[in-house]
């Protein structure tokens, strides 16, 4: 399992970091939205929920990944070239899942 960035480019902990969300999908985040948008296709009790649940990692993971880059600048070994890519990509993800919520809320 890799990350998005090599080492020397983000530090030993910085990889660490990445690692550590990707894991975290691998493990909770990607079972939880399977299980969430099937449970939601068959309309069951539950699925609204595990959605929801679902929805607020996919909103809460780019924010926390975003904040670690801008508090990353500056620091000794951090050096991320392309980290405009960041602000572009990882809000529209946080949208989509907020999106996702408010509608989920709107009974849609």
């Amino acid at each position: 399992m890799g990350t998005q960035e090599p080492a020397r480019r983000v530090t030993e902990v910085g990889v660490a970091f990445w690692k550590g969300y990707a894991g975290a999908d691998l493990v909770f985040y990607t079972p939880l939205l399977g299980i969430a948008l099937v449970g939601h296709l068959l309309r069951t009790s539950w699925a609204d929920l595990s959605l929801a649940a679902a929805l607020g990692v996919t909103v809460y993971w780019p924010i926390a990944c975003l904040w670690t880059v801008k508090a990353a600048r500056g620091v000794k070994g951090w050096d991320l070239p392309k980290e405009a890519q960041y602000w572009v990509v990882l809000p529209i993800i946080a949208l989509w899942g907020a999106v996702g919520l408010i509608l989920l809320l709107l009974g849609f």
